[in-house]
């Protein structure tokens, strides 16, 4: 949903082949318009992205297989949620 102009180097999804390194990555997937990213979650899922500083805009899906995994999700979300109002952003 970023206009690819604006998206510099930051902010890019890395597909990671292990939990420890960050370097090297499998993919990069730049936070441009028409761009989409989709993978199976599991303990060796690995991702995540370098620091960026400004606006940056993303849509997340989850697909949940139960109940029990909503209501796991719902209540990691409430612990995150206190945090980030105490220590922000």
């Amino acid at each position: 949903m970023n206009d690819a102009r604006d998206a510099g180097e930051g902010g890019r999804l890395r597909v990671l082949y292990d939990q420890r390194k960050f370097e090297p990555h499998a993919v990069e997937v730049p936070p441009v318009m028409g761009t989409a990213c989709g993978f199976l979650r599991s303990d060796k899922s690995w991702h995540g992205r370098k620091p960026f500083t400004g606006e940056r805009k993303v849509v997340l899906i989850a697909w949940l297989k139960d109940a029990a995994e909503l209501e796991r999700k719902k209540k990691r979300n409430a612990v995150a949620q206190f945090f980030k109002g105490i220590f922000g952003r």
